[in-house]
């Protein structure tokens, strides 16, 4: 142990460690955030679009929820549905800001609450009970599972079972959570860092790393949440429709555009399928992704 008494002795003379500061961290995330919009440039812009398409459903159908109570029509009020359909905008909008830095990890704390969210909302249309606990805050995913614990249910709750299995792993403290991702420092304060050779060093020191799936894996199961909470939408539809007078009019013409806005969305779908394709990702694990979706939509009672 000499030596580090040597190096104790002589400690103003070490070098200062540079490997963490704010300066490294940030030049880090600003290559990494450029890397993402570049890789998954599609992905993105298809998301950023479905959300666009959910914002302006919630404001249709939070409207025509007014309507009907303030004119005091047959409405089915369901506290639950009605808060988490907000909710879900800016849950949406943070999660996207979080993947477009680079930051999967903390992403899938948000989507592990925002598939909580859509799994009680749609049981409390099944068990008005939950709807008392929810005001009570007493609301939990046990009451969800213990609605749908049936042999009945058994093939619908399995997929949906082990996507929550895996959201718990990744949320909580596991080798599976996000790792901090580290760049070689000689490159990233390179003064010739925008030149392609060295972006493309980086880029092939990353490919390296399980970076690029993990952002691919939390990408698409954003994709597949949205696509549940586009179910959601449709059941609060089904709740708030007829608020003209208790008629099918559409004098306002809201119906016509929420026809649109569902027709862009299954373009949209049928889109972001198409770049996991052309991306060479594999079949299963595409119709994976839609045995979760569809398994949300069914009916469960």
């Amino acid at each position: 142990m000499k030596w580090l008494g040597r190096m104790i002795e002589k400690r103003e003379k070490l070098p200062i460690e540079k490997q963490f500061t704010v300066h490294t961290i940030k030049a880090e995330q600003r290559y990494v955030s450029k890397l993402i919009k570049q890789v998954f440039k599609e992905e993105i812009s298809i998301i950023e679009r479905i959300i666009k398409l959910h914002i302006t459903l919630a404001g249709y159908f939070y409207l025509h929820s007014k309507i009907k109570c303030f004119m005091g029509l047959k409405y089915d009020e369901n506290i639950v549905m009605r808060t988490i359909l907000l909710d879900q905008i800016y849950l949406s909008l943070s999660i996207l800001d979080l993947l477009k830095d680079g930051y999967y990890g903390s992403a899938r704390v948000l989507l592990k609450q925002s598939f909580e969210m859509l799994m009680i909302a749609k049981c409390s249309e099944y068990n008005k009970n939950l709807r008392e606990k929810w005001v009570k805050g007493e609301a939990q995913m046990k009451h969800v599972w213990n609605f749908l614990n049936n042999k009945e249910k058994k093939n619908i709750l399995s997929n949906l079972r082990d996507l929550y299995k895996k959201l718990c792993k990744y949320t909580h403290s596991t080798p599976l959570s996000q790792q901090p991702l580290r760049l070689p420092r000689n490159l990233l304060s390179s003064p010739d860092i925008n030149k392609n050779d060295v972006r493309e060093e980086l880029t092939k020191w990353i490919e390296k790393t399980e970076f690029i799936q993990h952002m691919q894996y939390t990408l698409d199961l954003f994709f597949v949440i949205l696509n549940m909470l586009f179910h959601f939408n449709n059941i609060f539809h089904g709740k708030v429709r007829r608020f003209d007078f208790g008629y099918y009019k559409d004098r306002l013409g809201h119906y016509i555009k929420i026809r649109k806005i569902k027709d862009q969305f299954k373009e949209l779908k049928a889109q972001y399928f198409q770049v996991l394709r052309s991306k060479g990702i594999e079949r299963d694990v595409i119709k994976r992704w839609k045995k979760i979706i569809r398994y949300y939509t069914l009916n469960w009672n």
